[in-house]
């Protein structure tokens, strides 16, 4: 099976909508719903083979709006005729633990966990949400 395949495959959908539920808003912004699940790492191998593991590894795709998807398109991967370039993974790296994904110019992330308050308080804070 060619690369352009496995994301027609009823893996990579499992895996999608997996990411999906787990990720209900956009990793990239933290605002939106997350409807497209993209790589984000390529998968093809420093020998240019195209890897079947690394397609399907979580780590090499996020959970992103339709806007985010757009702008990391255009920017990196030579969307509107833009010269494709490096650096697409550290855009969107989480930002702190799971559960604790933010990212803020002006306030640190002890300020953040002291606004969150303990885990105790968090946990009781998302308990009825499902996972």
């Amino acid at each position: 099976m060619r690369a352009q395949e496995w994301g027609n495959t009823v893996a990579w959908k499992r895996a999608r909508e997996e990411r999906l539920l787990k990720n209900p808003v956009c990793e990239q912004c933290a605002k939106e719903p997350s409807t497209l699940v993209a790589h984000i790492r390529s998968f093809i191998t420093p020998e240019g083979v195209a890897s079947r593991e690394l397609f399907f590894d979580p780590a090499y795709y996020r959970a992103l709006c339709r806007s985010c998807h757009s702008r990391l398109t255009t920017t990196y991967d030579g969307g509107f005729g833009n010269q494709r370039k490096s650096g697409k993974e550290m855009h969107v790296q989480p930002t702190g633990a799971t559960g604790k994904q933010f990212s803020s110019g002006s306030i640190g992330a002890s300020k953040l966990d002291e606004a969150l308050g303990t885990p105790e308080d968090l946990a009781d804070l998302l308990k009825d949400i499902p996972e």
